[in-house]
Formats: structure tokens, sequence, C-alpha cells
């Protein structure tokens, strides 16, 4: 019987020691000190169970991880790879414009090369028409200079002969006068003239007739009035100087033939010349604008086109931009979404590992306070045969060894 006693006693202290060795396997794997090995099986078995329930909550959550760094990867391949596109593309557009201004360039070139050549035709041709026009202002002057010498030598030979004339006239008329006054009055002019007409043209008077004539001039004069000679006088004056003033404005009215001269025929080629040039340059200047139309043209398509493939290189940047940020936002979610998985994973596994070591220190507990129970029982008699003694699960230890014996 006190063997028995004794024997009971020293298993209830074995469980109460085993149990308590538990309690600091599980103190030791909520602190997080568990790295060593445990020394004891139960402590072993503890250590596994809780490993297992860690490797399943890190398989529940591997999985997941898994998926999101398969789409991380994925979301990486394609930012790279919409990143290669937009450098193809770019150089896709860039190879496009080089290759457009290369074939801008030859109809341009051509057309600048003949803009070229008549720009230095039409200053060929304006210096052309420059100097001809010179020469021919000066043809015009020589012969201006010419003309005017012409005219003013036939205006002074025609103002001398107008001059002679009148002279001339005013002698006859004078002589007329004197002589129909102071020889014989109608009688003696007409006597003059049966003798003009029979001779058949005018015979000047002589030196000694003229001598006579003023010998009688004086003799007349006086024995008649000093207003009878002045009023002969003034007769004679009127008929000398009559007519004159008329003559010199018929003159000076008078247009004057002028001789042929050799330059006019250079005059007449120059002029010819000259329109024919100012015809040339007229085309030629036609010939510039309808160029300078097809240039401006040419560059208004080319700059058209160039400007459709820049829009299309901007519009294609901005599909590349508004993919890569999508993309980038999509990676930033997934990254916020793993990150948020990992903080979930060690809450996880912090609440498990607290779940399993409070169930197992309650379990623990219970065992504890059980052995306690059955030290008491198998120490102190009190009680043998009571409540616990009745009912098979709560029987000592010794009882259960002998019923198992």
């Amino acid at each position: 019987m006190i063997f028995e006693v004794e024997a009971g006693i020293c298993i209830s202290v074995a469980n109460i020691v085993t149990i308590r060795h538990h309690n600091e396997t599980l103190l030791r794997l909520q602190t997080g000190v568990s790295s060593e090995f445990p020394k004891s099986y139960g402590a072993w078995l503890i250590h596994m169970e809780l490993e297992q329930i860690k490797a399943q909550v890190i398989l529940k959550y591997t999985k997941q991880k898994g998926n999101l760094e398969l789409q991380i990867q994925q979301t990486k391949d394609a930012i790279a790879n919409v990143e290669h596109l937009a450098v193809r593309n770019r150089e896709s557009y860039e190879v496009q414009l080089g290759t457009v201004t290369k074939m801008q360039e030859k109809p341009m070139k051509k057309l600048n090369s003949i803009l070229w050549a008549m720009n230095r035709a039409l200053v060929a041709l304006q210096a052309n028409i420059a100097r001809n026009q010179r020469w021919l202002k000066a043809i015009h002057g020589w012969i201006a200079i010419y003309q005017d010498l012409c005219r003013r030598r036939c205006h002074r030979w025609d103002q001398e002969i107008t001059k002679m004339r009148g002279k001339i006239h005013a002698i006859e008329v004078t002589e007329g006068f004197i002589k129909a006054v102071f020889d014989g009055g109608p009688e003696g002019a007409l006597r003059d003239q049966q003798n003009n007409s029979s001779i058949g043209w005018f015979q000047p008077q002589s030196k000694c007739e003229k001598m006579w004539l003023s010998q009688r001039r004086k003799q007349t004069e006086l024995v008649i009035s000093q207003e009878s000679c002045d009023r002969i006088r003034d007769m004679e004056t009127l008929l000398r100087t009559k007519g004159l003033s008329t003559d010199e404005q018929m003159v000076a009215k008078k247009k004057f033939f002028v001789p042929h001269h050799s330059l006019l025929i250079r005059e007449r080629e120059l002029s010819e010349f000259v329109a024919k040039l100012h015809f040339e340059q007229d085309v030629l200047l036609t010939s510039i604008d309808k160029r300078k139309q097809e240039k401006q043209q040419l560059e208004e398509k080319w700059a058209s086109v160039i400007e459709k493939i820049r829009g299309e290189f901007a519009n294609s940047e901005e599909h590349f931009r508004k993919q890569t940020i999508e993309l980038q936002l999509r990676l930033e979610e997934l990254l916020t979404q793993i990150d948020s998985m990992q903080i979930m994973e060690r809450e996880e596994l912090i609440k498990t590992t607290k779940n399993y070591v409070n169930r197992k220190r309650q379990v623990n507990e219970l065992h504890q306070e059980f052995a306690h129970l059955g030290l008491s029982l198998s120490i102190n008699g009190v009680g043998r045969f009571s409540y616990f003694e009745r009912r098979p699960n709560y029987l000592p230890y010794s009882k259960k060894t002998k019923s198992r014996c």
C-alpha cells in the first residue's frame, strides 16, 4: 500500500515537472526564443505542431503572394515592353522623319537651283536692260542736241532772212513813198511804174536819183510846216516797221525741218531691243512667280506631311505614356497589396502562435491541476471513496494501476 502511494506521488511529480517544462517551452515559443532544438519529446511535439500550423498559414499566403508576385513580374515585363516599344516607336519616327526630309530635299534642291538660275538670268537681263537704256538715253541726248542745234541754226537763218526781207521791203516801200511824195506825186510814181514794166523788173534807185530826192525832200520840208514833216516821217517809220513783229512771231512758231541723223536708226533699233528685253523680263518674272508658288505649295505639302507624322508620334508617345502610368499604378497597387499581405501574414502567424500557445497553456494548466489533484488524493486519504473515486475517469492513480493489473 505504501509502495503504491509512493509510486503515485512520483508519477504525479513527474507529470508536474513535464507540464512545467512544456509551459517553459510554450513561453519560449511565444516570446520567439525557440531557435534551439527542443530537448524533450513533448517540447519537440509542440514545436512540430506549431511549425505545421505556421506552414499551413505560410502556404495559404504563399499561394496568394505567388499570384501577386507573378502579376508584379508580368506588370514589370509589361512596363519594360512598353518602354521598349516606345523606344522603337521613337526610333521608327526618327527614321521616318529622316526619310521624309531626304525625300523633301531632292525636289526642293532642284527648285532652288532652278530659281537660282532664273534669278541670275533675271539679274543679267536687268543689267542688259539698264545698259541699253543708258545707251538709249545717251542717244536721245545726242539726237536732242543735234536737233536743237539744227533748230537754232534754222531759226537764226530764218530770222536773218526775215529781217533782211523786212529791210528790203521797208526800203522799197519807203523809196516808193518818198518818190511819190517828193518826186511829182502820183504822176511820177505812174511814170516809174511804166518804166519798170517796160524793163520787166524793178530797178533800184541810182545814187544820183537818191541825192536828187534827198535834195528835193529838204526843199519841200522847208516849204511845208513842221507838223506835215512829222506826219510824213511817222508814215515812213510806220511803213518801215509794219509786219516786222508778226514775221518774228511766225518765225518763232514755225516748225523747221530737221535733217536725218544716223543715230535715229540706232535709236529705233535700241528701242525695239529694249522692248524685247522688257518682254523677256516679264516672261522670266512670270516663270519665277510660278516656280515660287510651286515651291510654296511643295513646302506646305511637305510641312503638312511632317506635321501629320509629328502628330502621330505625339499621339503614340501619349498612348505609351498613359500605358506606362497605368502599369506603374498597377505595379504600385500590387506592391502595396503584397506588403499588406506580408503584414497580414506576420500578424496571422503571431496570432496563430499566440492562440496555439494559449490553448496549449490552458491544456497544460488543466493537466497540471489534474496532476495536483491526483497527487493530493494519493497523499491524503481524506475524501477517499468520494465523488471522484466513484467516477472512473477521476480514480486515483493507485486504483488505476490496480484495475489495470
